[in-house]
């Protein structure tokens, strides 16, 4: 299940990339030379924090997983959250 959610979001990435048209030669350009401007750099943050939350929300998880197996640990679990 977790595949088919990477592959959507795979998608979504490509198609917003087709819609946005970005200026390739700009894009090459920020990849040689990279530069934030001040004005965007809370955009930049934002950016990085929601990719930070979004892996820990998975490897949390999947952590969670994988220590306990059954809905009779429920409990458990809500201590070892806390």
């Amino acid at each position: 299940m977790l595949l088919v959610f990477v592959i959507l979001l795979a998608l979504v990435f490509i198609a917003t990339f087709i819609a946005v048209k970005p200026d390739l030669s700009a894009l090459l350009q920020g990849q040689t030379k990279p530069q934030i401007h001040a004005d965007s750099l809370l955009t930049a943050i934002a950016l990085i924090e929601t990719t930070i939350v979004s892996y820990n929300l998975l490897f949390h998880a999947s952590a969670i997983k994988s220590k306990w197996q059954s809905s009779s640990e429920l409990n458990d679990v809500r201590h070892d959250t806390v």
